[in-house]
This record gives structure tokens, sequence and C-alpha cells, in this order.
């Protein structure tokens, strides 16, 4: 079997997700995988290199490729409840991703890069649904943080739950922009 760079990849998201960042070793990726170090030296220099590229695969997974996943719906709001719903997907990973942003510069960095990007994606899209800029960045905040929010109750909301909040968030902001927002 031939293991990829993306294999590792994915693998160490998994780990990541599953027992947090402590888990992010050589040991554990090769047997999780089942192959030799050797193997992992064919496609990284060492682990810092490995972790660059795991962060930067985490920016294109989380907000590249979720755009352009909801980029195919065909009106704002159909983009924003498609959103909703992809947001709602990998909760386990998006919490150890924040955890591992608490000890690391690079994992900070990446995670604000990846924060700012999600929040402007938000802002343009509450302006297509007819908010004005201020309104539309006050309610991109405001969805944003009761996504981060939902995420860090103990215990998680789940799926449907979280549905119902961005739910609430969308009345309360499109319904009366100028009352609620601003």
């Amino acid at each position: 079997m031939t293991i990829r760079k993306r294999d590792w990849l994915m693998t160490a998201f998994h780990l990541l997700a599953e027992q947090g960042v402590d888990a992010l070793t050589i040991a554990h990726l090769t047997e999780k995988l089942g192959v030799t170090k050797g193997s992992f030296y064919h496609h990284f220099r060492d682990m810092a290199d490995f972790r660059e590229q795991m962060l930067a695969l985490c920016l294109e997974e989380s907000v590249t490729r979720v755009i352009d996943q909801v980029e195919e719906a065909p009106t704002p709001h159909a983009r924003l409840l498609l959103l909703e719903q992809v947001a709602a997907g990998n909760s386990a990973l998006e919490v150890a991703v924040r955890a591992w942003a608490l000890r690391d510069a690079l994992a900070e960095q990446t995670l604000r890069q990846i924060d700012q990007q999600r929040q402007d994606y938000l802002r343009r899209l509450f302006i297509e649904l007819g908010l004005g800029e201020a309104g539309a960045a006050q309610a991109a905040r405001l969805h944003y943080a009761v996504f981060i929010g939902a995420l860090h109750l103990m215990p998680p909301l789940t799926r449907e739950e979280i549905g119902e909040a961005f739910a609430a968030i969308r009345r309360l902001v499109l319904i009366t922009p100028s009352e609620t927002i601003g």
C-alpha cells in the first residue's frame, strides 16, 4: 500500500480530533498507518514541516474547500443554510485545532486566518442578504461566535441544536436588521 502525503495529513487530523495535539507524534502516525518512520521522512523534513503542512491543509479544507462547496448554492440564503450545515460537521476537529492554537504560535496564526476568512465570507453573505456593511460585520461576528461557543459548551450542542441556534440568529438578523443590528 502506497501512503501519500495527504494520507499522513488526514490521519493526523483524525488523531488530533480523537486524542488532541499530544497524539501528533511520528510514532502514533506510523502506528496508525502501519508504516515505518522512513515513510514519514520521505514526505516531510521533520515534525515541524509536517505540522506546517498540516496547518496549511487545515486552512485549505476549513475555509477554501467549504466556501467553494457553499458557493454552488443558487442564492445567498441557500449558501448561508448550506454553510451552517457544513459548519456543524466536524466539531471535534474544530475544538482540537482551537486547543492546539492555545499552545502553538503557528497554530494560533493559522486559526486567526481561518477565523478572519470565515467571518469575511459570512459578512459578504449578510451583505448579499441585504444588510449594510456595519450590520453585516456585526451579524457575521455574532453568527460565528454562536458557532464557536456552541462547540465549547459541555456537553457540546448537537448538530440539530446548532442548527436551531443558527436559525435564531437568522431570525434576529434578517427579519428586522435595522432594529437588531443597526
